[in-house]
């Protein structure tokens, strides 16, 4: 079950997580030379994010053991959990590397959070107009935050400033 994908242009390589297997992998953009980099039995990588100028992927696990935050390096070693308890179910990740911060979706807590690269100083980002936040993207130029939302009332993509503030509905009514 291949959730979360990434992409490395430059190099030439895609990364992505599957909850089926509790693997992160990675493979040439044409499909060639797949590499598992992460694997762990019991694990729940969820969606990946890459901080490319670091070197570093980051990924939520939402096993229900381990809810939390974890980075590596590009080829998979030196693995460390950033931020060890997210509260309920982290979806959604995105870095913002010439900012300095790691965002991901809390489905369970109906919120958005961030923290340092290092998983220091952790909070709330949006909490107001989040319903069930799946996965996320950021547009750094725009300084805005994109989500899906799934809940059961509505499915919809939503938005709102880098700190938070100024969120909207911004289609609804999808289906799932």
């Amino acid at each position: 079950r291949p959730s979360g994908i990434e992409l490395d242009v430059v190099s030439g390589k895609m990364y992505w997580t599957d909850i089926g297997t509790g693997k992160i992998q990675r493979a040439n953009l044409d499909g060639t030379n797949v590499e598992d980099l992460v694997t762990v039995p019991g694990m729940t990588p969820v969606d990946i994010a890459l901080d490319l100028p670091r070197g570093k992927m980051y990924w939520t696990e939402a096993s229900p053991a381990d809810f939390m935050i974890l980075r590596a390096s590009l080829d998979g070693s030196a693995q460390e959990g950033i931020v060890v308890s997210t509260g309920t179910s982290p979806s959604g990740i995105a870095v913002d590397s010439a900012g300095g911060k790691v965002y991901w979706t809390d489905r369970g807590a109906h919120k958005i959070q961030r923290a340092n690269l290092d998983g220091s100083q952790v909070e709330d980002v949006v909490v107001t107009s989040v319903k069930e936040p799946v996965r996320i993207a950021l547009d750094l130029t725009a300084r805005k935050i994109y989500w899906t939302e799934a809940s059961a009332a509505d499915f919809m993509i939503s938005r709102a400033n880098l700190d938070g503030s100024g969120g909207e509905f911004l289609i609804t009514g999808l289906t799932s």
